[in-house]
């Protein structure tokens, strides 16, 4: 019964990647924990202080997502009030924010630069009072491990595609001298634009691609501009076609026709793309990057660190057909093993019951 279930506030701010989702979407199917959504941007903040502190007595647990200023103070109302505040990290909050920092500061952007140190301190203040972590990966553990607090690592729930969403591609292999890519970014960050423009700027190096690559880049942000720009400078080889699709709302529909996945990131810890990719049968060539190999290994993907191991990784996957079938049907399974909404609701179950 409804009656029965305790009741979990979840913070979140109304983003594009709707991140409230991996709490709130497997807690909705919970026998255990009723979640309330509240998003700030939407809600309104003053709106959101007066609807905890009129409704105080109902919860005792609030999951925030994020740190920034609005969460810090409505950290220290909970604190006041003798409320459990747990937070949830979906990456590293030092490197991400110092790069943006020192970004702004070299580009004498001095009001974005005030902007994100005082957010990155009031993160840091809000991290210092939360009674307990979750985090999505165990790489960024170290960041809160000195705050001697109960954490526990719960990925993001993949939505998962039909069953029968790639039998085309299994039973109707492309030809090895043509291969459809995909790579999936954001590109509100500067790091995740040189990733891609280092991809393109390895597949079109030299003319040993004698294969027709038809490659399309989903993801919009701040950068995307300075990527079209760099891209028209590289001279792409004839049999390499680009397309920069910008935001997309039906990212389904490009996994469905991509026959390799490629990314190229040192900013993530787990790429909610990646995890995609993987849920609709993509193998994978990736940099070989720490934290993306605590959640996959050489059987998900092929891991490069330069341009002869991409070479490398790259013309294995396009030449070896089986290969790629087998990767991209164990990374299906292996999604909907490990990152199904139920297996993840359990965890949170677990979570929230020690706390």
């Amino acid at each position: 019964m409804e009656s029965d279930r305790e009741k979990i506030i979840i913070i979140a701010h109304n983003d594009i990647r709707k991140r409230a989702d991996f709490i709130f979407s497997p807690l909705e199917i919970s026998h255990k924990f009723m979640p309330v959504l509240l998003e700030t941007d939407k809600y309104g903040f003053l709106n959101t202080v007066c609807y905890l502190l009129k409704n105080r007595t109902e919860y005792n647990k609030t999951v925030f997502l994020g740190g920034d200023f609005k969460n810090f103070i409505l950290i220290i109302l909970w604190t006041a009030l003798k409320k459990q505040k747990i937070i949830r990290l979906g990456g590293t909050i030092k490197q991400v924010r110092k790069q943006e920092i020192s970004a702004c500061f070299h580009q004498r952007q001095f009001v974005a630069f005030l902007k994100l140190s005082l957010n990155y301190f009031f993160s840091i203040c809000s991290l210092n009072m939360a009674n307990a972590f979750i985090m999505v990966n165990k790489n960024i553990l170290k960041e809160v491990k000195k705050y001697n607090k109960y954490v526990k690592i719960i990925p993001q729930f993949i939505q998962l595609p039909p069953l029968n969403c790639n039998e085309n591609r299994y039973t109707a292999i492309p030809p090895c001298d043509h291969i459809s890519i995909l790579t999936v970014t954001n590109l509100n960050y500067k790091e995740k634009c040189r990733g891609v423009v280092e991809l393109l700027t390895f597949l079109s190096a030299d003319d040993f691609f004698k294969i027709n690559i038809n490659i399309e880049i989903l993801g919009g942000g701040d950068f995307k501009d300075d990527l079209i720009k760099k891209v028209s400078n590289l001279n792409l080889q004839d049999n390499i076609h680009l397309k920069i699709q910008g935001f997309v709302a039906n990212t389904s529909y490009y996994y469905s026709k991509a026959d390799i996945f490629l990314y190229n990131s040192k900013l993530d810890s787990t790429p909610n793309v990646i995890l995609e990719s993987m849920a609709h049968g993509l193998p994978l060539v990736i940099n070989n990057y720490e934290p993306f190999k605590s959640i996959i290994d050489s059987r998900n993907a092929i891991f490069f660190h330069d341009y002869e191991s991409f070479k490398t990784a790259f013309l294995r996957l396009c030449q070896d057909k089986k290969k790629r079938v087998k990767m991209g049907k164990y990374n299906q399974d292996y999604i909907r093993h490990y990152f199904s909404k139920e297996r993840i609701l359990s965890d949170i179950e677990s979570f929230l019951e020690r706390l």
